[in-house]
């Protein structure tokens, strides 16, 4: 019957691995580039453990474990994670403990501590596990089994390097045990240790350069946008690769089959750093590369202004204000911008000679607009063609003509004063020449007079649309 009950007990505790080769009893010969190792699926036998339940207080358990743990891993490389599963076995007071907390299934996490004892120390390695659900008795003993993946992990030193299982942290699901769960509603922890004197060893692995593969070599970034970067390496030799982790950190960002891989997803501007590990096809891994550093460009922003200009012509002392919109779109790694300027027609009145009083609509036509942003602040370059389609002289109005223009585009180049912010806009200034106006008939000479010359300044107060 006992013996009936620990091979019930063994087979559950295993029930998540993978299937597994046969024992190796040997760690590998020490060669310059040896074939990947075998593991050894290690099940305990039972060891008593205390686990102190909620309103029950402390209660014997007997704890089964199986581990895939490997005969030997790489020395300073990441080793990989194997399998571990606990099946906890309580006993009938607990079961029926459970049932008057009105548990009809048991199901949450655990948290399943292995220590670690190598030529370097000791560490202790947390192991996340699932608890697979099961059905609550109304009495007898219950087996909750726990099943997870034993983390990588660096081993620096070579030698003999132990495993040994140590504390268990059951976390169940509130709806588990409401009886337990308490007014919070949060999961109901109940912490697992192994009795005094208890054997809790899982086995040996060998730290060892006999099962090193070299890493990736000649890792370089071969492009980056705003949200991505692109690498390229070299395989290492010495066996078949199948695949390629592409890592940062401890976490592997993408894999791939060749040599070559785009990590997408990024934020603009920003510094990431990568290493490639090699992969075969019997799942091991060689060493991580040396790592890379790149630094994704700072993308392209688009800003709309509306736009309150104020220019004073030179030629005839008189002010205009007119107003306008300005879209942009802004490469923020070079910080050049395009430019799509739409400047609103607007009207002057001057008097000819000092006496005469003349009115004049006054249209502006853009061309091509380039920005330039840096630390020192905006400056855009623009074309602009100024036209003049209606004048009239007291009053009435004198044809000009649609041709009535400006010979050649101003040529104009804004300033801010100091940095400019983007978000909030600010103020544009320039210092112009108006050239020598054509097309406007018999009064082009005269028109040209009053209008045409140097120092004639602009400002442009741009701010953000609603503001």
């Amino acid at each position: 019957m006992m013996g009936r009950r620990l091979s019930t007990l063994l087979a559950a505790a295993l029930l998540a691995l993978p299937a597994l080769p046969a024992a190796a009893t040997e760690p590998p010969a020490s060669t310059e580039q040896a074939a990947p190792v075998a593991r050894a699926p290690i099940p305990t036998a039972p060891i008593p453990y205390t686990c102190d339940f909620p309103v029950i207080g402390a209660q014997p358990v007997r704890v089964v474990v199986g581990a895939d743990l490997p005969v030997a891993v790489p020395l300073g490389a990441p080793s990989d994670g194997f399998a571990v599963a606990a099946a906890l076995t309580v006993p009938d007071g607990v079961t029926r403990a459970l049932v008057l907390a009105g548990t009809g299934r048991l199901a949450g996490s655990a948290r399943v501590d292995t220590a670690v004892t190598g030529p370097e120390g000791p560490r202790t390695v947390h192991v996340a596990a699932a608890i697979t659900e099961v059905a609550v008795p109304a009495d007898g003993e219950l087996t909750v089994v726990a099943t997870g993946t034993f983390p990588e992990q660096v081993l620096p030193v070579p030698g003999l390097a132990e495993v040994a299982i140590a504390a268990i942290t059951l976390s169940l699901a509130p709806d588990s045990a409401p009886g337990w769960a308490g007014v919070d509603a949060g999961p109901v922890e109940v912490a697992c240790a192994p009795d005094a004197g208890a054997t809790t060893a899982l086995g040996t692995t060998e730290v060892s350069a006999a099962v090193d593969w070299a890493a990736p070599t000649d890792v370089t970034v071969t492009g980056t946008t705003a949200d991505s970067v692109t690498l390229s390496w070299a395989p290492p030799a010495g066996r078949p690769v199948t695949g390629f982790d592409v890592r940062r950190g401890d976490e592997v960002v993408t894999a791939v089959t060749g040599t070559t891989a785009t990590v997408d997803g990024l934020a603009p501007g920003t510094e990431y750093t990568f290493a490639i590990q090699a992969r075969d096809d019997t799942g091991g891994r060689s060493r991580t590369s040396d790592p890379v550093t790149a630094r994704t460009r700072r993308g392209t922003v688009n800003r709309s202004y509306d736009i309150a200009a104020v220019t004073h012509n030179v030629a005839s002392d008189v002010s205009l204000r007119f107003t306008g919109e300005a879209h942009a779109e802004i490469d923020l790694a070079t910080g050049i911008s395009t430019v799509d300027l739409s400047l609103h027609p607007t009207t002057v009145r001057v008097r000819l000679y000092g006496v005469l009083p003349v009115t004049a609509t006054v249209a502006f036509e853009p061309g091509a607009t380039t920005g330039t942003l840096s630390e020192e602040g905006l400056s855009v370059a623009t074309r602009i063609t100024i036209r003049l389609p209606g004048i009239s002289v007291f009053g009435y109005p004198v044809s000009t003509g649609p041709a009535c223009r400006t010979s050649v585009p101003a040529d104009i180049t804004l300033h801010s004063d100091g940095t400019f912010d983007l978000a909030d806009g600010g103020t544009l200034s320039s210092t112009y020449t108006i050239p020598p106006l054509a097309g406007c008939g018999g009064m082009t000479a005269m028109i040209s007079s009053m209008a045409a010359g140097t120092g004639n300044t602009l400002d442009l107060t741009l701010t953000t649309p609603g503001s």
